[in-house]
């Protein structure tokens, strides 16, 4: 056992550097045993922190220092469990990734069989009732599963591919006290197994190709879902659309290839709000879009994305793709280990846009912590929003790593060798624009380019830089100020 070790998994390789585990078990107290192995690179080097249900536990652990001689170590945990006990290892900034070669779990209580409530089942092949798996219906049949679904009850989606024939219109759901919950599995909850929902998209993707359609769209009733372990290929705009208000929504455990959206959030059907109160998408990984892993907009609010992945590996569309984008007044959004790379527009006149992630001005209340935005033809961070904080965010091999237009705090933030890659516009660490109000605390910027301007501030922009250090190409300008712009610097050191 102690001879291996589990990483993420491959559908994240790259990612957000996490591994996680969700089980289903009785309530109640517990120890929780975490076995390690080495290699170890010496102590510090892979240093992980454990959260349990979405709350730190302690100090990072140094599993090298564990490991130290290529040796074997454990460490033991105190835990109060509920039904679920998720368990995440999360590396530190800047740590190798971690490695877990077992994990135990002692107490009263054990492992629970399935849930309190209904289960009602989805198979390829099927079109029953959907009372057991010898009698799964169909995935069209999903909408009216639900609606029979009491709260606390699931829909089983089980293992192998399902094309899809249309939209499917959600429009009930459960309670805050108890969702229901649309799980993917293989012939249980305990065994392993992802479902495949397979759509009509053109692939491989061209810009002129057929789009492909919407799988799944919430209209209002449609509160309380939590869509679990779903796997997407080859769909369009909206692996789930909102297209009504609807609150409580939970997508987990997610993976999408060649998609032009995972999630739109936009009206239909004459409405003018769209809102999601609540949402919260948590390992998410998307390969493949046009447009964007989420745009979220009207008065979307308490926001929570965490590990989620997004590459759009350069998808061309008439438009251009942001990996997450924030429009018109959502607010109170926290991004946690979320990574976009590679969203570009090219061969057009004049400027060339896509961002790693964006938001607009009527944004409010917008924090992200230990985010990576690379290899764009625009910004890594696009905002214009205000109370803006960034945590050790980390922008790389974009045009401009950090382009800021409102109040934005950034704090212990890494900007790395902007590449501008073609159209107008310069290459910059720190970008600032019309009306943006910035502070950079604690942070540090890193080129050898000598076309690179570190601060490069617009119009009335007026930035505030404190403490850590700049290194730069001895031709590279430091900073350019128009006239009714200010820069004031305090204690930024000359090389990192």
């Amino acid at each position: 056992m102690l001879a291996s070790g589990r990483v993420e998994p491959p559908e994240l390789m790259g990612g957000t550097g996490q591994l996680r585990y969700s089980v289903p078990i009785l309530p109640g107290s517990y120890q929780l045993r975490l076995h390690f192995s080495g290699p170890s690179q010496g102590s510090g080097t892979r240093l992980v922190q454990l959260w349990i249900d979405g709350a730190t536990v302690g100090e990072p652990i140094d599993v090298s220092a564990l490991t130290a001689g290529d040796s074997s170590g454990s460490v033991t945990f105190a835990i109060t469990a509920d039904e679920w006990l998720d368990v995440e290892l999360v590396r530190a900034p800047g740590s190798e990734m971690p490695l877990l070669s077992a994990l135990e779990l002692f107490g009263e209580g054990g492992l629970r069989d399935g849930p309190a409530g209904v289960v009602r089942h989805i198979a390829p092949a099927g079109g029953g009732s959907g009372d057991s798996v010898d009698d799964a219906a169909g995935l069209g049949q999903l909408p009216a599963l639900i609606a029979a679904s009491a709260p606390g009850d699931e829909v089983w989606i089980h293992a192998g591919d399902y094309e899809v024939g249309g939209e499917l219109f959600i429009t009930s759901g459960g309670t805050a006290e108890a969702p229901i919950v649309v799980r993917g599995v293989g012939a249980d909850w305990h065994s392993p197994g992802r479902p495949r929902i397979v759509g009509t998209r053109a692939n491989p993707w061209t810009a002129e190709g057929a789009i492909g359609g919407t799988v799944f769209r919430l209209s209002g009733g449609a509160d309380h879902l939590h869509f679990v372990n779903l796997g997407f290929a080859d769909q369009g705009n909206g692996c789930w659309r909102v297209a009504e208000p609807i609150s409580g929504l939970l997508l987990d455990n997610i993976v999408a290839t060649n998609v032009h959206r995972l999630l739109e959030d936009y009206v239909g059907g004459g409405q003018t709000d769209a809102s999601i109160t609540g949402l919260v998408m948590k390992d998410v990984s998307v390969r493949g879009y046009a447009r964007a892993v989420a745009r979220l907009q009207y008065q979307t609010n308490e926001v929570l994305l965490e590990d989620v992945f997004g590459d759009s590996e350069a998808q061309p569309f008439e438009s251009f793709s942001t990996g997450v984008t924030l429009y018109e007044e959502a607010h109170h959004v926290t991004l946690r280990r979320a990574v976009m790379l590679n969203h570009r527009q090219v061969d057009v006149e004049g400027y060339w846009n896509a961002d790693g992630f964006s938001t607009e001005r009527d944004n409010h209340a917008i924090r992200f912590e230990d985010t990576y935005a690379a290899g764009n033809t625009d910004g890594g961070y696009d905002l214009k929003s205000t109370d803006t904080t960034l945590v050790r965010a980390v922008a790389a091999d974009n045009k401009r790593n950090f382009r800021l237009w409102g109040q934005i705090a950034l704090e212990q933030c890494v900007g790395l060798d902007p590449h501008k890659r073609g159209g107008s516009g310069t290459q910059a660490q720190v970008h600032g624009n019309p009306q943006g109000e910035f502070t950079v605390t604690d942070s540090r910027f890193v080129d050898d380019d000598p076309d690179t301007i570190v601060f490069d501030l617009d119009d009335d922009a007026a930035g505030t830089v404190v403490g850590g250090c700049v290194e730069h190409h001895p031709d590279a300008s430091y900073q350019t100020v128009e006239p009714a712009a200010s820069l004031m610097l305090t204690d930024v050191a000359d090389g990192c």
